[in-house]
This record gives C-alpha cells, structure tokens and sequence, in this order.
C-alpha cells in the first residue's frame, strides 16, 4: 500500500511540474536562463531538476519559445489567377502611371484584339468554359490606344456640341460613358467587352454566365447597376475587368465596386 501512495506521490509530482513547464513554454520562459547561486546548499537538486525539466520537454516535444502564430492560407494562392497586388484602380481620379507596362498580348487568331497576358489567359480559359455550358462569349473589344481613346472621347464631344450642348456639357456628359483618355482600363489591357454593347445586354444568357462565373477567373462587373455616383461610369453590363481571382471573389461576396474595394484595402495597410 506504502509503495502504491509512493507512486500516486510521484505521478502527481510529475504531472504537476509538467504543468508548470508547460506553462512557462507558454510564457516564452528559457530554462537556459536561470541563474544560480553557487552559495545554494540545493544546487545540486536544483541542477538534477533543471536536467529532468528539460529530459520532460523533449520527451513532450515541447518549445522552450512561444511558437510563432500560423498564418491563414490563401484560399486561392494556388490558382492561376491569383493576383497578390492590390489591382490597380483607374478612374477619373486616377490615371494609367506613365511607367505602366501593359504586357499586350494577342487574344485571336485573327490578330483583333489584345490584352494584358494574364488577363488574356484567364480569359481564354473562361470563354473555354462558358463554351463547355454552351454560352458564346465574343470579344467586341479590349485594349485601345489613348490615340484611339482620344479620338472616340472628342467625336463624342463633337456630336454633343453640333446637338446643341456646350463644351463642358459634352465634355462630361462624355465622361459617363466614355472613360476620359488616360484613365481607361481598356488603355491598360485590363478590361474587355462582350457581344452587345448595350443595357439590354443583362437580359442576355451571356451576362447571366459572366455574373455566376467571371469571378471564378479573376473578372468583375466593373460598372454594376446603380453605382454611377461611385464609379462615375453609366453601368456597363458588357464591361468586365481582370482584378485577379482573389480580389474578383471578395468584391462579388461584398457587393461593392473595384473603385470602395481598393480604397478598403489601402484604409488597412
């Protein structure tokens, strides 16, 4: 019986100063850093103890150290379309940066239309699948010049005036639907049209696929329905842009613009 509470004895001991050093693990407490006094009478308790501390966190594996905190994973690290910077915002407040690299690359084999490579590549791979689902998804236009933007933003301007407007009228009455040269995101190769430049357009099968979809590649509505006092664009229902799959999925899950999602992003860094 004596030998049994002997043993219950010990076994609670060990448990005890188990505890105790898991708990100074916690506390980022180095056993390495105790001193002691050569004057100890117990220094040679103190010592063996010190050994069997240490012989109990290797045998538990423990770190003397605090482990460092694991970091959540990307959920879309892994995928092509994963785009680790902040995607670039162009708007009427925000131009192309004049060391802006584009990156063209042709879409077609007919040599029509380019676009951003990154951007092409998703794209490619989303016209691919929309096709598997029997969905058309046809490119009426994507990179433009700022020559070419130029020219489409004063013909506009010109119609207005001849209809009567004055310049500045014309001139902002064009912004809402013709981005102002130098801050189009079809100049940067990030932005591309499909199949009906029109408002009916969302009635379409075409934009019912891109709505359920496009995020899946890295696209976003860029002009949704009722943000024109956000974006300053009319909504565009066949405008779509290349923000990356990581950012494409959060902007969707929140329902916001590209123009409120990069503002939230730069609020935190």
């Amino acid at each position: 019986m004596d030998k049994i509470k002997n043993y219950m004895k010990k076994s609670i001991f060990i448990i005890i100063i188990t505890a105790i050093i898991i708990t100074l693990a916690a506390c980022d407490f180095n056993i390495q850093e105790i001193t002691l006094d050569p004057d100890d009478a117990d220094i040679t308790d103190i010592i063996n103890n010190v050994k069997i501390f240490k012989y109990i966190l290797n045998m538990f594996n423990i770190s003397q150290k605090a482990a460092e905190p694991i970091q959540p994973a990307e959920p879309y690290g892994g995928s092509p379309y994963y785009e680790p910077d902040i995607p670039i915002l162009l708007n009427r407040n925000n131009l192309i940066p004049n060391d802006y690299d584009p990156d063209l690359v042709y879409i077609d084999d007919t040599r029509t239309h380019m676009l951003n490579s990154r951007a092409a590549a998703a794209l490619a791979d989303m016209i691919a699948a929309a096709r598997k689902d029997g969905v058309s998804l046809g490119v009426v236009s994507a990179y433009r010049s700022n020559a070419r933007q130029t020219n489409n933003f004063n013909n506009n301007i010109n119609k207005l005036i001849s209809d009567g407007r004055s310049y500045d009228e014309a001139y902002w009455e064009t912004a809402r639907y013709i981005a102002i040269p130098g801050t189009s995101e079809h100049e940067a190769g990030l932005a591309v049209d499909f199949n009906l430049i029109n408002a009916e357009f969302d009635q379409s099968r075409e934009f019912a696929w891109l709505m359920n979809n496009c995020a899946d590649y890295g696209f976003i509505l860029r002009y949704p329905k009722d943000t024109e006092h956000i974006t300053h664009i009319i909504y565009e229902p066949w405008h779509y842009r290349y923000v990356g799959i990581n950012h494409a999925k959060k902007i969707a899950a929140r329902g916001i613009t590209l123009d409120e999602y990069v503002i939230m992003l730069k609020s935190v860094e």
